[in-house]
C-alpha cells in the first residue's frame, strides 16, 4: 500500500512539475499542420521587439531523443531573407492563433537559399527544466596542464559531448509532413550561439574562442559593458519580454565573456530561453543577463546578431537538451579575482572581474583572464620574469598563499599555470566539493 501510494505521488509530482505555465497557452504539437501560418517575435538591433512570419512545414518526431519532437518551418519577414537564420535568435518565441508554439532554435543545412528553422515545443522546454533547482556535484572533466590550445580543446569536447546530428542515419528519423525527407534529421544542428568577447586580446582568447567554435558557438569580439548608459538605465525600467535579446556571463567586469541567445517564455520570475542546451551541464549557477543587439552581421555561411551581454538580473538553474531556464532574481555568487600588476616602469594596474563557480569554466577562464591581463600590459615574447604573489580563499579551509618567480622568453604562460593549477586540482579532488570565494 505505501508503495502505490508512492508511486501516486511520484506520478501526481511529475504531472504538476511538467505543466504550461500560467502566463499562457500552448500550442500542441499533435493540432499542427503544414500550412499554418504563425507569428515569432525577436530583436533584430536595440532592444525593438519585431515580428516575423512562420510557416509551418511539418513536425520531425523522435529526433532530439525519445519523444523529443522538432517542428519544421521556414522564417519570413525582417532581415530574414537577406540574413538566413540568425545565430543569436535561439528561443524566440512562435505563436498561432496567440498560443505559444515554442522556440525557433535550430537550423537546417549551411549556405541555404531559404530560412528553414527547426522550433523545439515549448511543452518539451518547460518539461526538461522542471526539475529542482539544487546543483548536484560538479562533473569533473579533465583539465590538463599546461593549457594548451589542444588540451583546451580536448576538455571542451568532453564538456560539450551533446553538440552532435540528432541522427547519424537518416533511416532513424520519423518524419510527417507533407513535402518532407526523412534525411533532414541528419542535418538540422542547434543554431550556432554567439560568444561575446570582450576586453581580451585576440592572441590570448584565439586558442579557447576556436575550442568553443569546434562546439557551435560562433565567437565575437563585442566589447565589454557594450550597451550604452542611456539605453541599460531604461532596460531596467523594462520588464524582460518573449523575444528579448538574453546572456548568459561566464566572466564579467573589466572582462567579458558570455553567450546570448533570445528570451521565448517569462512566468513570473520563471525565464525560459534558446530551445537548445548551452552546453548542456544540468543543474548550473550561471549569471543570467540582458543581452544589447548592436546589428546583424548577414553571411551567407552563418549570419549572426552581434551582441553584448549586460547587467546580471537572474540565474541561470537549468541547462538542459530542449532549453535553459532560471529566476529573475539577484544573481548567484561568483569567484572575484583581483589582479593587480606593477610593472619596473613603476606603474600599477588594478584589474576586477568575477568569474563563474564551475569545475571546468573557473580555471580555465582565470588562465585566460590572468594571461590576457599580463599579455596586454607587458611584452608578449621576449626575455621577461614575473614575480607573482597571492592568494585564493577557499570555502572552509581560509587562504591558499603561493609566491613564485618566472623568467624566459614566455613567461606569462608559466605564471598564468601557476595560479590556476592549484585552483583546478582543488576543484578536481574526488573527496570533497570545494568552493572557491575569491583569488
Amino acid at each position: 500500500m505505501k508503495t502505490r501510494t508512492a508511486i501516486a505521488l511520484l506520478g501526481l509530482l511529475l504531472f504538476l512539475g511538467v505543466g504550461l505555465p500560467a502566463a499562457t497557452t500552448s500550442f500542441p504539437v499533435d493540432e499542427l499542420k503544414p500550412g499554418m501560418v504563425g507569428v515569432g517575435k525577436t530583436v533584430f538591433q536595440g532592444d525593438e521587439l519585431q515580428d516575423f512570419k512562420v510557416h509551418i512545414l511539418g513536425v520531425l518526431r523522435n529526433v532530439i531523443g525519445t519523444r523529443r519532437n522538432l517542428i519544421l518551418a521556414k522564417l519570413e519577414g525582417g532581415a530574414l531573407a537577406d540574413t538566413g537564420v540568425i545565430a543569436g535568435m535561439s528561443g524566440s518565441p512562435v505563436y498561432i492563433d496567440g498560443r505559444l508554439v515554442g522556440a525557433v532554435s535550430y537550423s537546417l543545412g549551411q549556405f541555404s537559399k531559404e530560412p528553414i528553422a527547426g522550433i523545439t515545443p515549448i511543452d518539451e522546454m518547460i518539461e526538461a527544466t522542471a526539475q529542482p533547482a539544487p546543483r548536484r556535484p560538479a562533473t569533473r572533466v579533465a583539465l590538463q596542464m599546461p593549457l594548451t590550445p589542444e588540451n583546451m580543446r580536448d576538455s571542451l569536447r568532453q564538456a560539450f559531448s551533446w553538440m552532435r546530428p540528432f541522427a547519424e542515419n537518416a533511416n532513424d528519423v520519423q518524419v510527417f509532413g507533407n513535402g518532407l525527407d526523412a534525411s533532414v534529421g541528419t542535418m538540422l544542428r542547434p543554431i550556432a550561439t554567439p560568444l561575446t568577447i570582450g576586453g581580451f586580446d585576440a592572441s590570448v582568447i584565439d586558442p579557447l574562442a576556436s575550442a568553443f567554435r569546434e562546439q557551435g558557438f560562433l565567437p565575437m569580439m563585442a566589447g565589454a559593458g557594450g550597451q550604452d548608459p542611456v539605453a541599460a538605465a531604461a532596460a531596467r525600467n523594462q520588464p524582460l519580454r518573449p523575444g528579448d535579446p538574453l546572456g548568459v556571463a561566464l566572466v564579467t567586469g573589466d572582462l567579458e565573456f558570455g553567450a546570448t541567445g533570445t528570451v521565448t517564455e517569462v512566468d513570473g520570475n520563471r525565464v525560459y530561453a534558446f530551445g537548445h542546451p548551452f552546453y548542456g551541464l544540468g543543474p548550473t549557477q550561471f549569471p543570467m543577463t540582458r543581452a544589447y543587439v548592436h546589428t546583424i552581421l548577414p553571411s551567407l555561411f552563418s549570419s549572426s546578431k552581434l551582441a553584448s551581454t549586460g547587467e546580471i538580473i537572474g540565474t541561470v538553474q537549468q541547462d538542459r537538451a530542449t532549453a535553459i531556464a532560471g529566476t529573475l532574481d539577484k544573481g548567484p555568487l561568483l569567484i572575484p579575482v583581483n589582479l593587480k600588476l606593477t610593472s619596473d616602469r613603476g606603474t600599477t594596474k588594478t584589474f576586477k572581474m568575477s568569474i563563474v563557480n564551475d569545475q571546468l569554466f573557473t580555471p580555465l577562464l582565470a588562465y585566460v583572464s590572468i594571461l590576457n591581463t599580463l599579455s596586454s600590459y607587458e611584452r608578449q615574447n621576449g626575455a621577461a620574469s614575473y614575480a607573482v604573489r597571492g592568494s585564493a580563499t577557499v570555502k572552509k579551509y581560509g587562504k591558499v598563499d603561493f609566491e613564485d618567480l618566472f623568467t624566459g622568453d614566455t613567461p606569462s604562460i608559466g605564471a598564468a599555470t601557476y595560479v590556476v593549477g592549484p585552483i583546478n586540482f582543488l576543484l578536481r579532488n574526488a573527496f570533497e566539493d570545494v568552493d572557491i570565494e575569491g583569488l
